[in-house]
């Protein structure tokens, strides 16, 4: 079985895939799966351009879709037999756009959506951003994705879960959405609910969890509280870290994943957020 976790950078996807890995079936900690996310743009490009790409090349759709389903499949294959584990949990938050895609390619499949009140998430994002900024000061390094506007990155984040919140009936048994603040606020319902869906022992390996952490380095992505004991105390901290206006923004374009998961909106009347941010 194939585990995919995703939902956006800040959500918890880092946490959650350090809790299958601590199932005894699954593989070790490894890095995100940037590569099959590579896979998907030029499926994506060659779709959206069909009729003026395809002549001499495919036949149609089905031989297309076939050709490309061929090529993800072995890359998965690649790793399974690289790691020899009855399962395969795998985290690439910037994947989930195109879960529905791969849950119609592969039946064998799970899909981990992890959501988090977006005004924490883009509050910690912008955080990262700033960063980001920091330490590539000289050299200007490029981020495709840190180099994106606060309301691009707000955008990206609604975008991500209304693609899976679009197809949850379809693949109802295999959709499957973590509240952040369930999981850190309630944790140990919260793992006995994930493990009696996916049929998984979870655990938190905290020797192999470590040794992914070292191993990713000087990321502006690094959490603090990475490898340590699961806490809340991150909740409600876009309080600190947005303004009123970029809490207004992001609460307005993430609206269907406010009100479709319970964020309850801020109060306009109250002066709140971080100033001169």
């Amino acid at each position: 079985m194939y585990y995919f976790i995703g939902g956006y950078p800040r959500t918890g996807t880092t946490l959650v895939g350090s809790l299958l890995c601590g199932d005894p079936r699954t593989n070790d900690p490894i890095s995100e799966v940037t590569y099959l996310e590579y896979l998907m743009f030029p499926y994506e490009a060659f779709i959206a351009n069909w009729e003026e790409n395809h002549r001499g090349l495919f036949g149609d759709h089905d031989e297309f879709w076939e050709f490309h389903r061929e090529m993800i499949w072995k890359f998965l294959l690649h790793l399974k037999g690289k790691h020899l584990s009855q399962h395969l949990v795998l985290k690439r938050p910037f994947l989930t756009r195109w879960f529905p895609t791969l849950a119609q390619m592969f039946e064998d499949s799970h899909y981990l959506i992890c959501v988090r009140d977006p005004r924490d998430v883009l509050g910690s994002l912008k955080k990262i951003k700033r960063k980001h900024e920091q330490m590539h000061a000289q050299d200007r390094a490029k981020n495709p994705y840190l180099d994106q506007s606060l309301i691009d990155l707000a955008y990206g984040y609604t975008a991500a879960i209304v693609s899976c919140l679009d197809h949850a009936k379809t693949f109802k048994d295999r959709f499957h959405f973590i509240k952040y603040e369930d999981l850190v606020t309630d944790t140990e319902e919260s793992i006995k609910t994930i493990s009696k869906v996916l049929g998984l022992e979870l655990g938190l390996n905290q020797e192999e969890w470590v040794k992914y952490l070292n191993y990713r380095g000087n990321n502006p992505f690094h959490s603090r509280g990475w490898g340590k004991p699961i806490n809340s105390s991150n909740i409600g901290k876009y309080k600190s870290q947005l303004n009123g206006e970029e809490i207004e923004m992001v609460e307005v374009v993430c609206n269907l994943i406010m009100e479709g998961f319970g964020y309850g909106k801020s109060n306009r009347n109250l002066e709140g957020g971080a100033r001169g941010l």
